[in-house]
């Protein structure tokens, strides 16, 4: 995990509780049950924050243990919510990279796959995987969701 929500990365709007917006870079490969501890770490850390958003580069090339491990703790998985049935694949075939949003006062409004096209002056894209640019807007709904982030599989 190459950064996670430090106290200092959490900041407070006026009139509201603090909101937290995590970066991440998850341990790659079919290690089972590690991804999902290091966003049990992370969702631990940011849940006194209203809003939490996790974005970034979660690995997740083992789809069914990594999207019950991205949904726990009241977290959404922001792609498949505003994209249904669509594959969202940032590396080859796979959603690697993914926003996990928890909030009362939030709700993801847009989210889109960026990057694919070569930056000028440099001899590649953005990085070796596509990236996501995600949007939230306040609303009354938010995006909680009530499962737990205890499914032991590895």
């Amino acid at each position: 995990m190459r950064s996670a929500a430090t106290p200092d990365a959490r900041r407070q709007v006026a009139g509201a509780a603090p909101i937290a917006v995590t970066s991440v870079h998850l341990t790659s490969g079919r290690n089972p049950g590690v991804r999902r501890r290091q966003l049990q770490a992370i969702y631990g850390h940011t849940a006194d924050c209203s809003t939490s958003l996790v974005v970034g580069d979660m690995n997740a090339c083992v789809p069914a243990e990594d999207d019950r491990a991205v949904t726990c703790a009241g977290f959404a998985d922001v792609w498949p919510v505003l994209n249904p049935g669509v594959s969202g694949a940032t590396r080859h075939s796979h959603r690697l990279d993914r926003a996990a949003l928890r909030s009362g006062e939030f709700t993801p409004s847009s989210m889109s796959i960026v990057g694919g096209k070569r930056v000028p002056g440099t001899t590649g894209t953005i990085s070796d995987h596509l990236g996501t640019f995600v949007t939230i807007r306040r609303s009354a709904a938010g995006t909680s969701r009530s499962s737990p982030c205890n499914h032991d599989t590895g």
